[in-house]
């Protein structure tokens, strides 16, 4: 089994996510005012004209829309990044498991069997020299392996899900 001493360093475990995104009001007083304004600077040249008012409406409408395409596209970027680390770390951790299957895995019922003991009946089957520790720890393994499998699987599906819903 070759193990890599790469780390991968995810920026975003540290800083929680924060976006700097004004709310619906602020954009929409901040879009009048910057109308209003734009309005009495034009018309001081343009008198007769209604023309710039509709400028200032889609110059302000432009400012007040930058902050929150500024935070869709930082939120697709960091979505990107953290579904590309999460597939390496799922891509590693199927190595693993793969690594430690042959070596764990024993049949369903000898592992049912030894599992829903309680631990004193556990530590007399020792002593009795009718169970080893060796079996009792690949019982425990891979019960936790075959679980850890199904759970993760139906956790994984329901993230895709979950996502593909929001959209």
């Amino acid at each position: 089994m070759e193990t890599s001493n790469k780390t991968i360093t995810n920026p975003y475990l540290s800083t929680p996510f924060q976006p700097n995104v004004p709310t619906l009001w602020n954009s929409i007083s901040s879009a009048t005012i910057i109308t209003i304004l734009l309005k009495l600077i034009t018309s001081n040249k343009h008198p007769s004209s209604s023309r710039p008012l509709s400028t200032a409406a889609i110059i302000a409408s432009f400012i007040a829309i930058i902050p929150r395409l500024r935070h869709y596209f930082a939120t697709h970027k960091r979505r990107s990044l953290l579904n590309q680390l999460a597939s390496t770390k799922i891509t590693q951790r199927n190595v693993k498991r793969d690594t430690l299957r042959p070596l764990v895995q024993m049949s369903l019922p000898l592992e049912t069997s030894i599992c829903k003991l309680m631990a004193y009946e556990l530590l007399e089957k020792m002593r009795n020299k009718t169970l080893k520790c060796e079996t009792i720890v690949r019982a425990f393994c891979s019960r936790a392996l075959r679980l850890g499998e199904i759970t993760s699987g139906k956790y994984i599906k329901s993230e895709r899900c979950s996502a593909k819903c929001s959209l």
